[in-house]
């Protein structure tokens, strides 16, 4: 297995730096460059949570609940 040249490791982390700093640069800082990142990824989580939470219906609970365990041995008599 090969491992990357401890040079190139330090250019790959100086240029993640760099970029980071011309984007802090446009925001406004990098503490803004930061609160702005963790927004947008609360955003995504939130959008993600919600299509999530959509598929849990109580409809489709009872539909798949429905679906698994009707057979010959169980009784829709409580």
């Amino acid at each position: 297995m090969l491992f990357p040249a401890p040079s190139d490791l330090f250019k790959s982390a100086k240029n993640d730096l760099i970029a980071e700093l011309k984007l802090s640069h446009n925001v406004g800082g990098v503490s803004k460059l930061k609160s702005e990142q963790a927004r947008i990824q609360e955003e995504e989580d939130n959008r993600k949570f919600r299509r999530f939470l959509e598929t849990f219906t109580p409809e489709n609970y009872l539909h798949k609940v429905g679906r698994t365990t009707r057979g010959p041995e169980s009784s829709t008599d409580y």
